[in-house]
């Protein structure tokens, strides 16, 4: 055990090592060229900045590539044939469930009715309608082209650079 004036004589030989471990013979050395230094930097060091290449410029056409909002199982887009007579019927009425997008319409089911499939469609204000082969829905002019038990394969009429094309899409339940 230390006495108290055994306690203040250590702290105070700790003290004078550390004090004299800060002074330095080679400071005035420091000061010298930190001074000369700041009388005449020099010249600024050269540099030369990167070649920054230029990027390359992509257009981007948005009826051609799928939205990156929307599921790949509904854009299994094969682009049929690129003919100019393919085109919506001009006197044609437009079914109920043409008037909504494609992605605002959920599958919610597929059943037999004396022998012929139908598929069952929630619209988005909740009510659920019964279509058959044939029968149109989607904004793209999209008509079904069959039924199957798990999902709904339909054909869309898309204008793409000033001539309709078919997109088939296969819409699955989920």
């Amino acid at each position: 055990m230390m006495l108290p004036g055994e306690s203040r004589r250590l702290f105070l030989f700790v003290a004078c090592v550390l004090i004299t471990g800060c002074s330095d013979p080679r400071l005035d050395e420091l000061d010298r060229r930190l001074a000369a230094l700041r009388d005449d930097p020099g010249a600024a060091p050269s540099f030369e900045s990167p070649v920054i290449p230029e990027p390359d410029v992509v257009n981007y056409l948005p009826l051609e590539k799928r939205s990156p909002f929307r599921p790949r199982a509904l854009d299994t887009a094969r682009e049929a044939s690129v003919d100019s007579s393919i085109m919506p019927r001009a006197g044609r009425q437009r079914d109920r469930l043409e008037a909504y997008a494609l992605d605002a319409l959920d599958l919610v089911g597929t059943l037999m009715v004396r022998g012929e499939p139908s598929a069952l469609f929630r619209e988005p204000g909740g009510r659920v309608r019964r279509l058959r082969v044939g029968h149109h829905l989607g904004r793209d002019h999209g008509r079904i082209l069959g039924i199957t038990r798990t999902s709904v394969l339909l054909v869309e009429l898309v204008m793409m650079q000033g001539t309709w094309v078919e997109r088939h899409r296969e819409l699955t339940l989920e």
